[in-house]
């Protein structure tokens, strides 16, 4: 795998990106939108990287990333930050490796071995096909799926799905060791072949797994409630000082 280690690359790469390279690449993902059939092909401000995949590491748009309607492969975000946006778009051998996106990011249509180690994607939209891709260690608290989403030999070893809602799922042969879930995770109607996750403290209800209904389970209600309780009272509190909009709209897993 191509790609930088440290924060020190990280940052370097990121520093490369101006105004003039975030507007070159703007008009070409606007111009490629307009080409009826893929595969797209990007021209990065850096070409390529040293084995031949699209050159778009450390991205960093203070607007975010809006990839709508292409179809793109062998492409390197890796170290990206900012809001991801893929409306309608299929990527194939996509690096997302250590990106750091912000709250309203979305992935959707179809993701086909693409590397998401590391990423940061705290509240991000998943849909609507995953294939072949490794999630492990991948920071997905608050994250949502799309309707009907579909994840297939997906690696989700380590990854943390703190306060998730993952509502209508489908998972086919995944991994989820050491997976991190809380009181206020939530898997409804989730559908598991192969593989499957230990709920532990997480609220699990008309889920199946290899076609058999499994029970309904919530370990970790008692710590919901009382997260919940505490919240109340911080709105009250807030809302007494006027401060009540600073809030998160629900209640959070420390």
């Amino acid at each position: 795998m191509s790609g930088t280690r440290g924060a020190g690359g990280a940052t370097a790469l990121r520093r490369r990106w101006g105004a003039a390279e975030i507007a070159a690449l703007r008009a070409d993902l606007l111009a490629q939108s307009r080409v009826v059939r893929g595969p797209h092909l990007l021209t990065a401000p850096w070409g390529t990287t040293p084995d031949g995949w699209t050159d778009l590491r450390g991205l960093a748009d203070p607007d975010g990333l809006s990839v709508r309607c292409l179809t793109l492969t062998r492409v390197d975000l890796s170290h990206a930050s900012g809001r991801l946006r893929f409306h309608e778009t299929e990527v194939t051998d996509g690096r997302f490796t250590r990106v750091v996106a912000t709250a309203g990011s979305r992935l959707d249509r179809r993701f086909e071995r693409c590397d998401f180690r590391s990423a940061r994607l705290p509240g991000t939209v998943l849909g609507r096909r995953f294939v072949d891709c490794d999630f492990s260690g991948a920071k997905l608290r608050k994250a949502t799926l799309g309707e009907n989403a579909v994840f297939e030999r997906c690696d989700f070893t380590g990854a943390d799905l703190t306060d998730a809602t993952l509502v209508g799922g489908r998972f086919v042969d995944c991994v989820f060791a050491d997976l991190t879930l809380s009181a206020l995770s939530h898997l409804h109607r989730c559908a598991f072949q192969g593989g499957r996750p230990d709920p532990g403290p997480a609220r699990l209800t008309r889920c199946a797994h290899d076609g058999t209904p499994l029970p309904d389970a919530w370990a970790g209600q008692p710590a919901a409630d009382q997260l919940e309780a505490a919240y109340l009272r911080r709105y009250v509190a807030a809302a007494r000082a006027g401060a009540a909009d600073t809030l998160p709209l629900a209640p959070e897993s420390p």
